[in-house]
């Protein structure tokens, strides 16, 4: 069965994750440096294969547009026009890199509190499984 994958985009890397084939549980995936991006996902989808994509969204809390949301208009352009069999969702993300960076803060080393990939690859993993319980 495909999976769906989700990111958690930033100018220099990007955290991702997918779902199980049955799409019940998120799994996270090697962080990968942006300027790659393209060319991992496009693997990924013929690997998975991948039926859905989630983007995480940047909005700021006051519900406007982030800092971020011209690349990632950008991005979905291109992933559209690369993959127009794969469905495309935009998430809300407010949040997610804050919660990652406490989860990872409660449970993780010290090396791992550092580590800005490991973080991505959470706040990935967070906007998957929220996107998945809302039954998408």
């Amino acid at each position: 069965m495909p999976r769906t994958l989700a990111l958690d985009y930033g100018l220099t890397r990007t955290g991702l994750a997918w779902s199980d084939p049955i799409g019940l549980t998120a799994q996270p995936l090697p962080t990968v440096a942006t300027s790659g991006l393209l060319a991992e996902l496009a693997r990924r989808i013929a690997e998975g294969p991948v039926s859905h994509i989630v983007l995480g969204w940047p909005t700021r809390p006051d519900g406007q547009p982030g800092l971020l949301t011209p690349h990632l208009e950008a991005l979905e352009a291109e992933l559209r026009a690369r993959h127009p069999s794969v469905g495309l969702h935009r998430h809300d993300e407010r949040f997610t890199s804050r919660l990652a960076s406490q989860a990872i803060a409660q449970a993780g080393t010290r090396s791992q509190r550092r580590d800005k990939g490991l973080v991505d690859q959470v706040a990935a993993v967070l906007i998957l499984r929220e996107f998945l319980a809302r039954g998408q």
